[in-house]
């Protein structure tokens, strides 16, 4: 259950990332 958690905190983190990524683009 714990390693399934730090996956899916991982995971949410990356799409952060991904969105922050793309706004940056769209706004460069």
């Amino acid at each position: 259950k714990q390693i399934l958690s730090k996956l899916m905190n991982s995971w949410r983190l990356l799409d952060e990332l991904a969105v922050l990524r793309s706004i940056y683009l769209l706004g460069s």
